[in-house]
Order: structure tokens, then C-alpha cells, then sequence
């Protein structure tokens, strides 16, 4: 009797032994389910104010005419402050932003070229998404168009940029400048998702017009203009023939620290 109850004993330790392993496998089992469900939530799901998703660019911001990389402050970090990782929001400054005489725009192409250059090779992402203002747009369109940037650059965003000169211009803001002529001939936004006009355009800030083309590629163009920008006037020079354009009724100098801007370049790059 002794030893049947001893067997029983060793028995109902044996299940009681079994039962607790199987309940930490089991808590086990599902907490690596919950771990997996929330690490495909990051990625997946996206609401405002949480981290973006993985797959977001670096994001260069290039100042305009006389201006600094401190003009972008605000807006990276309202991005931060959104969910996006500080390390992948870059601005710097043009080694001489005060020209805008022939050959400046090319110039600050140059350095944007190395700028994107040394970002892809930090962060190791394959493209980049420029967000520009004022004559910044003019200068990243030129690295996009002709250094090579077609094919390095995913989402391009200008805010009150004088894409076809500007009446009571200087240096190259002149419509019908060479480098208006070399910018908006052919292709104004070449390697872009959406189709151009083909054939003819006139030109809304100067004489004449252009010769169109389209060149298809992957890159989306947006462009947000003013039509109380007293620096960009007409208000059409804003406007990019194959770009999605979008008005906002502010000054010029507000546009890199308007709540409304940052959202619909927010939007632009998402």
C-alpha cells in the first residue's frame, strides 16, 4: 500500500511537473506572437504622430536664395516630433548662398550631388526625397535633370519656387535666362510618374515657349505655390508641367514654417 501511493505520488508530480512546462510554453508561445503582431504593426500600419513605416527616404532640405539650413529647423522637427528618426532628415548650407549669378544654380547642383552621395552611403538606402524652397528648387530640379539624380532621387517637393524666372529678377531668376531655357526645355520634370504636355508649351513667365517631352521614370514631383508670393510673380512661374501642384495663399519667406505647408509636404513624402 506504502508503495502504490509512493507510485501515485511520483505520478502526480510527474503531471503536475508536465503541465507547469507546457503553461510557460504556452506563455512563451504567446508572447512571441504578441512580439510579432506589434513588429508588423510598426511596420505595416502608420497613424499621425507614431513612427512612419520603414520604407521612407532620407529627406534632404535645401534652402533657397541668401538662406541657410537653419530655415529648416522648424520643419524637421515637426517630422521628428511626428515619428520620424531625426538621423535620416538632413539640411545643410550652400558654400556660397548669397549668388545667384550665371552658373550658381549649377554650382549648388554640385553640391547637392554630394550631399545625396555621402547620405545614401550613411544610411544605406537606395534613394533620397528632396524637399526644397525658392531658388532651392531650381537647384535640386538641375541635379535631378542633369547630375544624375533621375535615378537617385524618389520624391521631389518645392515650396515657392520660380521655375520659369520671376518678373523683377536677377542673374539666372530672369525668365529667359540660360538657365530657365536649360531647365524647362524638353522635360520640366523629367523621369516623373505623371505625363507632361507634349508638343508645345508656353512659357507663363517669359517669351516664347518650350519644346515638350516626357522622360517616365519613378520620381514624384510636387510643387506648392502662393498666389500672394509678392517674390514670385507671376504666381504661374510656380507651376511645373508634370508635377502635382498645389496652391497655398501665404507669404514666401512663411512657407518652411507653415503648419499647413508641412502637412501637404508631409503627405508628399509618404
Amino acid at each position: 500500500m506504502h508503495v502504490h501511493m509512493k507510485r501515485n505520488q511520483n505520478l502526480g508530480d510527474l503531471t503536475f511537473r508536465g503541465a507547469h512546462a507546457l503553461s510557460r510554453v504556452v506563455v512563451v508561445i504567446v508572447v512571441v506572437v504578441i512580439a510579432v503582431a506589434a513588429v508588423l504593426a510598426y511596420i505595416v500600419f502608420k497613424k499621425d504622430g507614431e513612427e512612419p513605416t520603414a520604407e521612407l527616404n532620407p529627406v534632404l532640405f535645401v534652402h533657397g536664395w541668401t538662406k541657410t539650413a537653419e530655415d529648416w529647423h522648424w520643419m524637421i522637427n515637426k517630422f521628428v516630433s511626428d515619428g520620424w528618426p531625426r538621423e535620416m532628415l538632413y539640411a545643410h548650407t550652400f558654400s556660397d548662398p548669397m549668388n545667384c549669378s550665371s552658373g550658381a544654380n549649377a554650382k549648388n547642383a554640385g553640391e547637392i550631388a554630394a550631399w545625396v552621395d555621402q547620405i545614401l552611403a550613411e544610411t544605406g538606402a537606395e534613394k533620397v526625397d528632396l524637399v526644397s524652397h525658392s531658388m532651392g528648387g531650381l537647384s535640386t530640379r538641375y541635379y535631378i535633370k542633369f547630375l544624375g539624380g533621375i535615378d537617385k532621387v524618389e520624391d521631389y517637393v518645392c515650396l515657392a519656387s520660380p521655375q520659369h524666372g520671376r518678373t523683377g529678377g536677377t542673374g539666372e531668376l530672369i525668365p529667359d535666362s540660360v538657365l530657365m531655357e536649360n531647365l524647362n526645355d524638353g522635360d520640366e520634370t523629367p523621369g516623373g510618374v505623371l505625363p507632361d504636355t507634349e508638343d508645345w508649351r508656353d512659357d507663363p513667365a517669359g517669351e516664347g515657349g518650350y519644346n515638350c517631352a516626357h522622360i517616365p521614370g519613378n520620381i514624384t514631383w510636387t510643387a506648392i505655390r502662393s498666389n500672394i508670393d509678392i517674390l514670385v510673380k507671376p504666381p504661374e512661374t510656380a507651376i511645373l508641367d508634370g508635377a502635382e501642384n498645389l496652391e497655398h495663399s501665404i507669404g514666401h519667406s512663411a512657407f518652411p514654417t507653415d503648419e499647413q505647408v508641412y502637412e501637404l509636404v508631409k503627405a508628399a513624402l509618404e
